[in-house]
């Protein structure tokens, strides 16, 4: 157990580094880019649904499957709706947490999960000659994009600064902003 931990731990510290790095830089928080993450399960439960009517998989999902994938669909909706809240209360600086806080060994349940399950799965329909390889390729992002979510909505945003970024922009602005032209 605390070989697990030492792990989850580890890859928190990991997503902790890139996001305060990309806060930094875009002033976006880890809500942001977790609402990214979700948009891209979003298509891959996007695309198993509309995989019920046209094949694009190669083999068509089953009615109980495409409902299931429905539920999943609004549920993922409104985490997202959850992520845009939590993104604006961070950016107010009011201390806050996402509304669902995973444990450390759920986080890494699911990264076993995913690398033992559905990354080998995902690789086998890969190689299928069925189905369109482009919404395959992204059903393999999809499951990725699942656990980069989990980790992070459990990581604590740096405090609101100005970004790197709009800085730069703004200065640049003005340097344009000087130039007149001549009369």
């Amino acid at each position: 157990m605390e070989t697990l931990k030492m792990l989850d731990s580890a890859i928190l510290a990991f997503f902790t580094k890139i996001i305060h790095r990309v806060q930094i830089v875009t002033g976006k928080t880890n809500f942001f880019l977790a609402k990214l993450a979700l948009c891209a399960v979003t298509i891959d439960v996007m695309i198993l649904i509309f995989n019920y009517w046209f094949p694009l998989l190669g083999e068509q999902t089953n009615a109980i499957g495409t409902v299931l994938c429905i539920l999943v669909f609004l549920l993922f909706i409104s985490m997202m709706t959850k992520c845009d809240q939590a993104e604006q209360a961070a950016q107010s600086n009011n201390p806050t947490k996402f509304m669902i806080e995973f444990p450390p060994f759920v986080r890494f349940g699911w990264i076993l999960c995913v690398s033992s399950i559905v990354f080998p799965t995902e690789i086998v329909r890969l190689m299928d000659a069925n189905g369109i390889f482009i919404f395959k390729f992204w059903s393999l992002i999809g499951s990725i994009g699942f656990v980069a979510f989990i980790y992070l909505v459990n990581v604590h945003p740096l405090p609101p600064g100005k970004s790197k970024v709009r800085e730069w922009i703004k200065s640049f602005a003005a340097g344009f902003a000087k130039l007149a032209p001549l009369r």
